[in-house]
């Protein structure tokens, strides 16, 4: 009974332990512990690895990762169990790869390889990733900073190249490394763990031997997309591309500026609209212009007005490239001298008044007050109404290249008449109204504009390839919102 009991310890430990010393000394099996020789290796990934003097680099330590892996500070610890050792003849062989895309990191001493998207088609089949040579390492730093936040704070940040085993978090003060980097291309991803700020990508080429400094990499601080509006004072940068809600009406006050961005959309929710005593600058592009509409799409009232009422003396009103849709009106009375006003290449629709006019005394008469190259669609009562104007305005250019399309009326005054006001180069057209005897002004038609028929965007205000209104503009130019013209 003892001799078996003997006999079968021996079977155990012993022979299981000469069969691993046997093998550690293969030095034809896979790095990492694994059972098949190269002659046997029949699924996975496989390549070769060599210096700079072409000879094979042995022994050098291989990591596979999807393109897509993001690496982990506690997943570190554990990475010897993805390692794979080169052979004597610097092949390596990593076996049962997915089918996917995947980089190969490769290391030894102060040398390194970065074999970006090697793509395996198959799972039981061998892919040969492309041999490269093991170069001296290189070394990527910087400095990370959230403006608001102190030097501690500043390590509240992950710092990590998807696709590698790459990850740090800056040192107090935001310096941050990465230290043993192969020659490549990385994408480098820093992602705040404070919310209020957002994620950044930078991409960067590294070259052999290579100290590269990005130098102070400021983090942009996170706005939502739609923001809701309760303040009564409203100042800075609104957008590009954020919708903001307006809750009640706002103002600007004399001296502050609000600059709206291409883009963005302003939603009334009610009648409620934007007194502007300061400066707003207005600008979109004609691919991406600014909309002033109605927070409900479903209700037909307006809301209320864009009122630039007596702003200041060193102010100025800009609308350019903007859809002022279901307003009462766009106002501008009583400014002090020498402020710009310009409302051009917009879309004026769906309104009760296009523009609300009042100049009323010669000290006050602005020396830019321009209204070009604008649509006016759909005015319930009248594209004008003006009253107060002084007879300085009506010398110089006011209204012109623009188009007035299916209005009720084209003005109503308590003064003079439009007739007087520089109003040349203008299209004028409604189905049930003529308004000839109504205009004046040099070189302006009375026709139907011949807007192009677009079933995606019924307001786009297109011309048709024989409208009168193409080269019918003032300098031969295209009236509407699509005119190249600029004074």
């Amino acid at each position: 009974m003892i001799k078996f009991l003997l006999a079968l310890a021996f079977s155990i430990i012993i022979i299981p332990l000469a069969f691993f010393l046997q093998c550690s000394n293969n030095d034809n099996l896979l790095g990492g512990g694994g059972t098949e020789t190269g002659n046997a290796f029949t699924s996975g990934v496989t390549g070769f690895v060599q210096d700079s003097a072409n000879r094979p680099v042995i022994g050098a330590k291989v990591y596979i990762y999807p393109v897509d892996h993001i690496p982990s500070v506690s997943a570190q610890k554990i990475l010897s169990s993805t390692e794979y050792i080169s052979d004597n003849n610097g092949r390596y062989y990593i076996p049962n790869v997915l089918p996917g895309t995947y980089n190969i990191d490769a290391k030894k001493d102060s040398i390194g390889v970065f074999i970006d998207s090697v793509k395996v088609a198959k799972k039981d089949t061998v892919t040969k990733a492309p041999d490269k040579k093991m170069k001296k390492f290189g070394r990527i730093s910087g400095v990370t900073r959230m403006p608001g936040q102190n030097d501690t704070n500043q390590v509240r940040m992950t710092i990590f190249i998807p696709g590698t085993r790459r990850i740090t978090l800056p040192n107090i003060g935001g310096k941050f490394s990465f230290d043993e980097m192969p020659e490549g291309k990385y994408k480098i991803i820093f992602n705040p763990t404070l919310q209020n700020y957002n994620v950044k990508i930078i991409d960067t080429t590294l070259k052999s031997g290579q100290s590269l400094n990005l130098d102070t990499i400021v983090m942009s601080i996170f706005e939502p997309d739609t923001i809701d509006i309760y303040s009564s004072s409203v100042y800075g940068t609104w957008g590009p591309n954020k919708v903001y809600k307006i809750f009640n009406s706002i103002d600007i006050q004399e001296g502050q500026k609000l600059r709206i961005a291409e883009g963005t959309k302003i939603l009334f929710m009610g009648y409620v609209g934007m007194k502007i005593y300061g400066s707003i600058v207005a600008k979109g592009t004609q691919s991406n212009p600014i909309a002033f509409k109605h927070g409900f799409s479903s209700t037909q009232t307006n809301w209320s007005s864009l009122d630039a009422s007596t702003p200041g003396i060193s102010d100025s009103v800009y609308f350019n490239y903007c859809i002022i849709d279901r307003s009462s009106s766009v106002e501008f009375r009583n400014p002090k001298s020498n402020i710009h006003f310009e409302v051009s290449n917009c879309i004026i629709s769906n309104s009760r008044f296009g523009l609300i006019l009042q100049v009323s005394s010669l000290n006050k008469a602005p020396s830019n007050m321009l209204i070009y190259n604008n649509v006016f669609y759909n005015i319930s009562e009248a594209v004008f109404l003006i009253y107060e104007m002084d007879v300085a305005i009506t010398t110089r250019k006011l209204f012109y290249n623009n188009i007035i399309y299916n209005v009720q009326s084209i003005y109503l005054t308590g003064s003079l008449p439009i007739s007087l006001i520089n109003s040349d180069y203008n299209c004028i057209y409604d189905e049930s109204t003529t308004f000839e005897s109504m205009w004046g002004g040099q070189y302006s038609i009375v026709a139907d504009p011949l807007f192009e028929i677009d079933s995606i965007n019924p307001y786009s205000f297109k011309l048709s390839s024989n409208s009168p209104c193409k080269g019918t503009g003032i300098n031969g130019t295209d009236m509407g919102i699509y005119s190249t013209y600029k004074p």
